[in-house]
């Protein structure tokens, strides 16, 4: 897989980033911890808050607060004309039943859907923790394997967030590890 910087990599951290290279970007893409933080001030269940709450919320954000920002799909048409745009590709959350804090994709999505929806950046989050198991973290890196080779097919630029899962561990006296 080559590597490096190319035309279209440079053309999609561009439009994402300031004339001084650096990105400033709000993320509201974090859909079930909005639900539950809107549900928490109204004082009802996550599920009593429709998806309709939550891209009004976006679009309020988009509008408001950022010219240079990170937008979901929904809002994105609320976004300055300047902003360059990045969109998740990853469900949210996680399957807890299943060990390891799996991702998993947006159902009929890919890359090349999400460019064409206008994105100038892929971002994916993925949980992960040195100590989890070979198997679970094989898992993980075929995965973001993957969709690097999507993104460099199509020369668009991934961003990828990771949410560090590790765990840290008290000694007998009760001092965390040096």
């Amino acid at each position: 897989m080559p590597t490096g910087s190319t035309s279209g990599k440079r053309k999609g951290l561009e439009r994402v980033s300031d004339s001084r290279g650096v990105i400033a970007a709000l993320a509201i893409d974090q859909r079930t911890a909005l639900r539950s933080l809107i549900a928490k001030a109204k004082g009802v269940i996550p599920e009593a808050i429709p998806g309709e709450m939550l891209v009004e919320f976006k679009e309020a954000a988009s509008r408001i607060l950022t010219q240079h920002s990170e937008y979901s799909l929904p809002t994105a048409r609320a976004r300055a004309t300047n902003a360059g745009l990045f969109l998740a590709y990853e469900q949210s959350g996680y399957d807890k039943a299943i060990p390891g804090r799996l991702p998993h994709l947006l159902e009929h999505w890919s890359a090349k859907r999400l460019v064409d929806a206008g994105a100038d950046c892929v971002k994916i989050l993925l949980y992960y923790s040195p100590s989890s198991s070979t198997e679970i973290n094989d898992s993980k890196h075929a995965w973001v394997e993957c969709i690097g080779a999507e993104c460099c097919a199509l020369d668009v630029p991934l961003f990828l967030e990771l949410v560090s899962t590790a765990k840290v561990w008290k000694t007998k006296a009760g001092n965390l590890p040096k």
